[in-house]
């Protein structure tokens, strides 16, 4: 007897086995540092950062517990402001959106925050031009890695920055998880890694946004004869695989 392994519980294993080993080899895995307390944050510049392993985050500082009802949606700090100096119990995040506990109904909200409006005068004195007064954590990021702005931005093993974990999910999250030149979305959590970003002058370090590009995977392995080369074989090649299929 031939056992088909294409089918039943096998081949869902066999799928499992490959989902988690091109997860494990993936750059486009982003774990969310949230609610870190400030003693594990260090100040460089008069901005936020926090380490974990050979990765560095840019941080910022919200309120964990806030009456929303009284007072609206509480702000995200990108430095040392009046606000921070007055106020006590902010926690630090490396992404949007956050969980806000209403102290007023105690339920938990889901939130992206708007800058703090001390943190931006701030920052304009920083020679920093907020656009409208009202620039998402996003943007206000990947201006600073296109600029050369972040802390010891050095390259990591692969070649890319020690921020890429935390510039790629913010370059793609600015783009709703869609990609670029095919449009599909791959906004569900489980197919976010699907969306990688691209370095269009193949420059690694150059995360300027007009240098970068949200891709599929399989745009991502058509977008020149290198990467037509590097998804046929390995874990690119099992991903590439992975994605056709949706395993």
């Amino acid at each position: 007897m031939i056992y088909n392994y294409l089918e039943g519980h096998t081949a869902e294993l066999i799928r499992s086995l490959i989902r988690e080993e091109i997860k494990s080899k993936s750059s486009f895995i982003f774990i969310p540092i949230r609610d870190i307390p400030s003693g594990e944050i260090q100040s460089i510049d008069n901005l936020f950062y926090y380490s974990k392993g050979e990765n560095k985050y840019l941080m910022f500082a919200y309120l964990k517990k806030y009456n929303i009802n009284e007072y609206g949606s509480p702000r995200y700090h990108t430095c040392i402001c009046e606000t921070r100096e007055f106020y006590t119990g902010f926690v630090f995040a490396s992404h949007m959106p956050v969980e806000i506990l209403n102290t007023e109904d105690h339920e938990y909200y889901t939130l992206y925050l708007p800058l703090c409006k001390n943190c931006r005068r701030k920052l304009i004195t920083f020679a920093w031009r907020l656009n409208n007064g009202n620039a998402s954590w996003e943007e206000f990021l990947l201006n600073k890695a296109a600029n050369g702005e972040l802390a010891d931005d050095r390259k990591r093993a692969d070649g890319y920055s020690v921020y890429w974990e935390q510039i790629s999910y913010a370059y793609r999250n600015l783009h709703k998880f869609k990609c670029e030149k095919c449009q599909v979305d791959l906004s569900r959590h489980d197919n976010q890694y699907y969306l990688e970003v691209h370095h269009k002058d193949h420059n690694k370090m150059n995360n300027a946004k007009e240098n970068l590009e949200c891709l599929c995977v399989e745009c991502h392995a058509r977008a020149d004869a290198g990467h037509v080369r590097n998804y046929s074989f390995g874990s690119n090649r099992l991903k590439l695989l992975a994605y056709r299929n949706r395993i």
